[in-house]
């Protein structure tokens, strides 16, 4: 790993030592090398020190009055939860204390008296190792959020391959009934033509007796109400398929769509088709209410801000009763922001949790088959388009707050 050593101004190093000649000493050698050093001349002090601000690396000698070494470096571990590296520092030249030196947790020792250049090149050698591990973490931190992202994009693209699947299979289907609900209303209203045309060719030339027995036997079949009732029939199987068809051709257009360009949309009516769908998919008795006054158009990805619309106001909808239910959504463009609320009047989120519930696999639904992924895609989205945002919540409501940036 070719990794950059810190620059030294910025780093301290704690000189622990009871004796104020090592101390001069090892601080001369130290700064010529442009660290920062602090010092100490006894474990009870350099405790107090560290407590305050944590070095970078401690220079600790082993036999002091006070606090001997060890006993300090054992209070340093217990009182720190961030550790450095420390060198230990004796005239002892012993195995035993060496190898206790390093069963302690210390990264190196050096003996009594001084090598000014073996001094350096520890004290570079330990800061250097302590830069790559630092660096080591971050790429480890970097990459398991990439393998995150990566894996909630896999999902996201099989979301939208089984639906896109999903949609061709239904569309021809959706289709047929439809196209067979037109025609049951043209017949209907052909049968019912003609029904009507016979009887007034009987009526013209029946005679009276005959007249009345078709008339007993017209009201008593309740031919009006069934004629009527196809019609309306057919209307609403003609309706419903239509309500589908579309349903199907918004999750086609916004969600299965492959466009890689931004381009420049009016968001009211994709806040309009993102309610139109849940409120299709809903089985729950609520009302929506829609203050929808931004007279804007906003230029990014289109899919995006869909998918972002869809999955928040789809989980308000999940978080509201069964009965009694409301979302409120609306819009506003001001200063070149526009101003997006979605909000429920569900149970609320507790304070202790509104941090989480944009976290992977975070989800209060895994009874009802909830996966966590939806507000953690929404968090992706939000970051790629741009978007600030924030959730308040309180018991019994809660709100989304969206700003996109106009100029962007």
């Amino acid at each position: 790993m070719n990794a950059q050593v810190t620059n030294p101004l910025s780093q301290e190093i704690l000189i622990v030592d009871d004796n104020p000649e090592n101390l001069r000493l090892l601080s001369q050698i130290l700064e010529e090398e442009d660290y920062k050093v602090r010092i100490s001349k006894s474990g009870h002090q350099a405790l107090k020190i560290i407590e305050k601000k944590t070095p970078d690396l401690m220079l600790l000698d082993i036999m002091m009055p006070d606090l001997d070494g060890f006993e300090v470096y054992e209070e340093v571990k217990k009182r720190i939860d961030k550790p450095f590296p420390v060198i230990f520092i004796s005239a002892m030249n012993f195995v035993k204390q060496k190898l206790k030196a390093f069963q302690s947790g210390a990264v190196d020792y050096i003996e009594k008296p001084f090598y000014v250049e073996e001094v350096k090149a520890r004290v570079k050698s330990h800061l250097t190792i302590e830069d790559q591990k630092r660096e080591l973490e971050l790429k480890n931190l970097e990459l398991k959020k990439a393998k995150e992202k990566l894996k909630q994009a896999e999902r996201f693209a099989l979301i939208g391959e089984i639906t896109a699947k999903v949609t061709h299979e239904i569309n021809n289907p959706i289709n047929f009934i439809s196209l067979g609900a037109q025609s049951m209303v043209q017949e209907s209203q052909e049968v019912t033509r003609m029904c009507d045309q016979v009887y007034n060719i009987i009526k013209s030339t029946a005679n009276k007796e005959l007249l009345e027995e078709i008339d007993r036997a017209y009201e008593q079949s309740e031919f009006a109400e069934t004629k009527e009732g196809l019609i309306e029939i057919s209307n609403h199987v003609n309706q419903g398929a239509k309500r589908v068809g579309k349903l199907i051709g918004n999750l086609k257009q916004n969600l299965i769509s492959n466009a890689k360009e931004k381009a420049l949309f009016n968001p009211n009516k994709s806040i309009e088709e993102a309610c139109e769908i849940v409120e299709m998919l809903s089985n729950k008795n609520f009302r929506m209410k829609k203050d929808l006054k931004a007279e804007c158009e906003l230029l990014t990805f289109e899919q995006n801000f869909f998918q972002i619309l869809l999955n928040i106001i789809k989980n308000a909808e999940e978080a509201i009763p069964d009965q009694g239910g409301e979302l409120t959504l609306s819009s506003r463009c001001k200063q070149n922001l526009l101003h997006i609320t979605i909000g429920d009047n569900g149970q609320g989120i507790k304070e202790k949790e509104i941090g989480k519930i944009f976290a992977p696999s975070y989800t209060t639904k895994k009874k009802q088959g909830g996966t966590g992924l939806g507000l953690a895609i929404t968090k992706e989205l939000l970051n790629e388009v741009g978007a600030n945002f924030d959730v308040e919540s309180k018991m019994g409501k809660t709100r989304f707050n969206l700003t996109f940036d106009l100029a962007r």
